[in-house]
């Protein structure tokens, strides 16, 4: 229709961009979005940010301009934007899915996916569709949802304009070489349809000829910095992976996914998992890992700065001086020695868990071929203390059990704190357990407390 202002513009305007019509009309979008005062509107519906309708290009103020059916956006009782009236704007959806590039096999993961709500309006009812990949075994989904078809669904609810809401797969690779295929989309009641996808390679062997694993940590509540001491890895190995570990408390939004390891910045490229046990009055923990190969040359000490901290204290004092606060750190290096040395079966599990008095945190390995002449199992993770002891059982063909493996033993910038460092990395024997035939291996870890597990890592002799 046409609408000819009378008078002096009663309206301040905004205007987005400028997009052409089929018939070559320009045309831009303009908000009222605001009423100036003393000027009557011309309808009810022209109040100060509801109306927007889409007008000529170079249309002048206070002139003739065509005006298409305005959209009145309605308001919920907190004055928030919601939902558009029948026939008005849509909102934008955009999905984006992450996950590791490669993994091991029989390696349980996180695919991570980001519904998004870029507006200009509330998306309502969003559903979450994941087609999920055809091998390998559905673990778990945060939020939960339900599986049918091989399809993962999940209905996230109202997103407000400008929000977004993430999802966390769990999924464990089959015990084979393949490529992992995960598809996602998203769509609610008022929005367009988003996709996005995520490829895995499952590695082409398990096994590497005379492989070994050697880790260290540091512990970093309330400091500002850590040193990261790496040795054990023999002369003339060839590091054939590194990841670096690290796990951060926090209070409200979710905390970045970044440190600094030996001056050079990293961003958590594998798993990002949250744990929402509460232990020194944060609201969750959230623990990452990434890919740091190109960094690491071998044994030696490897500064980390960088991380989430909301405030640094160099004391005994283990209580967190500001939130967020991150734990500790650890760097974990596959190496490998080509030309001698029996093969070994090397198995990962990097996603993160915490333990508050509820479930025990668990782990599980299968497809194991061991040859009864040794093992070893590697765990790291935040909150271990030395005044009151956790027990872990590790189970195959019998079972072994610690009491405090998780002691606080990792170093920390000194002094150390009065209860033990709040982090450790730890390797065991478990050799006794896997003689030849064994092809499952089981961790369980309860703890008084609080504990967490970020990196669990079996070396088994074949």
């Amino acid at each position: 229709m046409t609408h000819a202002a009378a008078g002096p513009d009663p309206y301040r305007r905004s205007s987005a961009k400028v997009e052409r019509t089929p018939g070559g009309i320009d045309m831009r979008d303009e908000t009222i979005t605001e009423h100036l005062a003393g000027v009557a509107p011309a309808t009810a519906a022209d109040r100060p940010g509801i109306n927007r309708r889409r007008v000529l290009a170079g249309g002048a103020v206070g002139a003739a301009a065509v005006w298409s059916a305005p959209t009145i956006l309605h308001f919920d009782a907190a004055g928030a934007q919601g939902s558009p009236a029948p026939g008005g704007e849509q909102a934008r959806l955009r999905v984006d899915k992450t996950g590791p590039q490669a993994v091991f096999r029989n390696q349980t993961f996180d695919f991570l996916i980001t519904v998004f709500n870029d507006g200009p309006v509330h998306a309502l009812s969003v559903q979450l569709n994941d087609t999920l990949p055809t091998e390998g075994t559905f673990v778990s989904s945060t939020p939960a949802g339900t599986v049918s078809g091989g399809i993962l669904t999940i209905n996230l609810g109202n997103l407000p304009a400008g929000s977004s809401t993430p999802v966390t797969v769990r999924w464990t690779a089959p015990d084979a070489e393949t490529t992992l295929l995960n598809a996602a989309n998203a769509k609610g009641d008022n929005t367009n349809e988003a996709f996005d996808g995520h490829s895995v390679s499952v590695g082409t062997a398990t096994q590497q000829r005379a492989a070994g694993v050697a880790a260290a940590g540091t512990a970093l509540r309330n400091r500002s910095g850590g040193t990261i001491t790496l040795a054990g890895i023999p002369a003339g190995a060839t590091v054939d992976r590194a990841v670096l570990i690290w796990a951060v408390l926090y209070q409200g939004a979710p905390p970045p996914g970044t440190v600094v390891l030996a001056g050079t910045p990293v961003t958590a490229n594998l798993t990002q998992t949250t744990s929402n046990h509460v232990c020194w009055g944060d609201d969750a923990t959230r623990g990452f890992a990434a890919d740091v190969t190109g960094l690491v040359a071998g044994n030696g000490t490897y500064r980390v700065t960088g991380h989430p901290l909301a405030a640094a204290r160099v004391d005994s004092e283990p209580a967190p001086a500001g939130f967020p606060q991150t734990d500790g750190a650890s760097l974990i290096v596959f190496y490998s020695l080509p030309s001698a040395g029996a093969g070994k079966q090397v198995l990962s599990d990097f996603t993160y868990d915490a333990w508050n008095g509820g479930s025990p945190i668990t782990r599980s390995f299968a497809g194991l071929t061991p040859s009864g002449t040794g093992a070893s199992l590697l765990l790291a993770g935040p909150d271990g203390q030395n005044n009151a002891a956790e027990v872990t059982t590790i189970t195959a063909a019998g079972s072994l059990t610690f009491n405090n493996l998780f002691n606080g033993s990792d170093p920390i910038d000194a002094p150390n704190l009065s209860i033990g460092n709040l982090w450790d990395t730890d390797q065991v024997d478990v050799t006794s357990i896997l003689p030849s035939g064994t092809t499952t291996l089981q961790v369980k870890t309860e703890f008084a407390d609080c504990v967490g597990i970020g990196a669990a890592i079996l070396v088994v002799d074949v």
